[in-house]
């Protein structure tokens, strides 16, 4: 008994206004919740400098000159943008190339210098200043380059002047270049960088000087950063629940509650629809259409045709064209809907009162049918 007892306490508490109440407030702080986590980020990415590796590569050229009127003493001079050709022997060039990094890095690599001659758009030819140097090496600086390299002008000009001895053909100057060509790999933890390439050095040789064109050197730095990925969380008390923890369950919760109202309203709604006595939802539905009439009509010299729905009865009315009709008697409490044309009078009650409960309504049409009645005597 008092288990009984218990029970029916416990589902008119479920039905009261202060269980609603409490749902409205714990809705609301569920709804505050759920826009709060969702503002919040889940986690948060910091970035810091893991190494940061720079690759260059530097040119320096000078001349050496034989001994003549201008330099007695010949030698190794800095001769600015242009050198003449006819006291010039070599040309000495420094190359210097390195790889360096905050932390040890390892660097696997192939390295070549080359001379390209070229002739404009007719011929060019490569000569190799060194042979293929491979080395590989885990440290904060890799030097892969750190050599001079001479032109050696009394070949290079004979290889010339046969060129055109042979093809009759004369430019009038010749680009030399000089070429690191660097080939490789730096590895780092678990990223692979490729050895940056396309540096080299150019000179334009004519017949009576030598020109400096262009110095294009390389100087690339590349920047890891090591990402690191921490969890956010909601602090209650002394409990660390994670945000994402908190968006799911807060936002079930949110649209749980935001459900259960909508449940009830919809309920409610149809609970007050079965208390709208038939009469009344004809009149609110069809308002527009009914003409209301004050006292019945007579219908002494009219044959009497019982509709069995209001929507048959809708139908005659379309058909026929004709107005619908409204009679309310108060004292039967009834509701008379009706139509009349020159022989009957077609007519549907409706109940007025709460609660009732109607058949299945079947659709009746007059369309290519004689209407069946039984005439008033």
């Amino acid at each position: 008994m008092n288990i009984f007892l218990h029970k029916l306490k416990t589902i008119h508490f479920f039905k009261s206004i202060k269980f609603k109440v409490i749902l409205i407030i714990l809705g609301l702080l569920s709804i505050i919740m759920t826009v709060y986590s969702i503002s919040k980020p889940t986690s948060i990415t910091n970035e810091s400098l893991d190494n940061r590796i720079t690759q260059s590569t530097n040119f320096e050229y000078k001349a050496e000159i034989i001994p003549n009127i201008l330099y007695p003493n010949g030698g190794i001079i800095d001769p600015g943008n242009i050198m003449i050709r006819s006291i010039t022997n070599t040309i000495p060039i420094y190359i210097k190339s390195t790889v360096s990094s905050d932390h040890p890095v390892e660097v696997e690599h192939t390295s070549e210098v080359t001379l390209l001659v070229q002739a404009k758009d007719l011929w060019e030819k490569e000569f190799p200043l060194n042979s293929i140097h491979q080395s590989k090496a885990t440290e904060n600086e890799t030097i892969i380059l750190n050599d001079e390299y001479k032109i050696e002008l009394e070949s290079i000009i004979t290889f010339i002047e046969n060129v055109e001895e042979e093809t009759g053909i004369s430019v009038g100057s010749y680009q030399l270049k000089i070429i690191p060509n660097i080939n490789g790999m730096i590895h780092y933890k678990e990223n692979e960088i490729p050895l940056a390439n396309g540096a080299f050095l150019s000179f334009e040789y004519s017949s009576n000087r030598i020109k400096f064109v262009e110095n294009n050197g390389i100087s690339e730095e590349k920047s890891l950063i090591n990402k690191t990925v921490i969890p956010q969380y909601f602090h209650l008390f002394k409990l660390n629940i994670p945000l994402t923890w908190l968006r799911v369950f807060f936002s079930i919760l949110s649209l749980t509650i935001v459900f259960y109202f909508l449940y009830q309203i919809n309920k409610n709604v149809k609970r007050k629809k079965q208390y709208i006595s038939e009469a009344t939802k004809i009149d609110k539905k069809y308002l527009k259409r009914l003409i209301n009439v004050k006292e019945a009509v007579n219908t002494t010299d009219k044959s009497i045709v019982k509709i069995e729905s209001i929507k048959a009865l809708l139908q005659i009315v379309d058909e026929k064209d004709l107005p619908i009709f409204r009679y309310h008697d108060g004292i039967k409490n009834n509701t008379t809907y009706f139509l009349i044309d020159d022989q009957y009078f077609y007519s549907y009650d409706a109940n007025n009162y709460v609660g009732y409960k109607t058949d299945i309504e079947t659709h009746y049409s007059t369309k290519g049918k004689e209407l069946s009645y039984v005439p008033k005597t």
